[in-house]
């Protein structure tokens, strides 16, 4: 009579809960994978999630760290942006840095298009070389739609460890900015970021980029009035 109902969801995630409570683990483990295929199936990807995590606490109930590092790298890579917490608790699972590290490799050639998390990964294992490459090569790339974004996404690690390269970051986002900047919204942005550049020690280059503008473009004076706040 039970098994008529196990296609529906939250009664099978009650089953599995059942089953693991009562040390069943592999009923509950053959409940959890038929449900989840059956979830991948009707394409609720949601809810494949939510078994395969029981998956996941199952394996760890067995101490399988095969199937446990499995599910977490999975689950790192499953959104548009990698989810941190499951990096962190992967790595806890060795105690071999060289191990570790392969992992590591894996990472950086799986991330080479999401820059902002390999960043990340690059901050966590403290490859700061690699980070600052990343940084630079993406914002001084004038056809990438995330040049400069980084800059901004990253300004409190940046300020740190890099105050002088981030000047060089915002002054170049800057000058690209007012080429194609109109209304006051842009000039503001542009000041705010000219007051970023100030306070890590940048009055030089604000100070160039000032007489830059008043020379190249009087004809905006909203820009003009902004500036005089700066």
């Amino acid at each position: 009579m039970l098994h008529q109902h196990l296609y529906l969801p939250g009664f099978a995630k009650q089953m599995i809960e059942r089953f693991f409570k009562n040390g069943d683990l592999d009923k509950a483990k053959e409940l959890a994978q038929d449900a989840a295929k059956r979830a991948e199936s009707d394409r609720f990807s949601g809810l494949v999630k939510d078994f395969e995590e029981w998956l996941l606490k199952i394996a760890k109930q067995e101490k399988d760290i095969d199937t446990i590092r499995y599910y977490l790298k999975k689950f790192f890579f499953d959104r548009y942006h990698c989810n941190f917490d499951y990096y962190d608790r992967l790595k806890a699972t060795y105690d071999s840095d060289s191990d570790w590290n392969k992992q590591i490799s894996d990472f950086i050639k799986a991330l080479k298009d999401k820059e902002t998390d390999l960043l990340k990964v690059y901050i966590k294992e403290d490859h700061w070389d690699d980070f600052l490459q990343v940084i630079q090569s993406v914002c001084q790339d004038t056809q990438s739609s995330r040049s400069g974004d980084l800059a901004y996404y990253f300004h409190d690690v940046l300020s740190k460890r890099y105050p002088k390269e981030l000047i060089t970051l915002y002054a170049n986002s800057v000058t690209r900015s007012l080429v194609t900047a109109k209304g006051r919204s842009h000039y503001q942005d542009i000041c705010r970021t000219l007051r970023k550049m100030k306070k890590l020690g940048g009055k030089a280059e604000v100070s160039d980029i000032i007489s830059f503008c008043r020379e190249h473009y009087r004809n905006r004076p909203a820009l003009q009035d902004e500036l005089s706040r700066v």
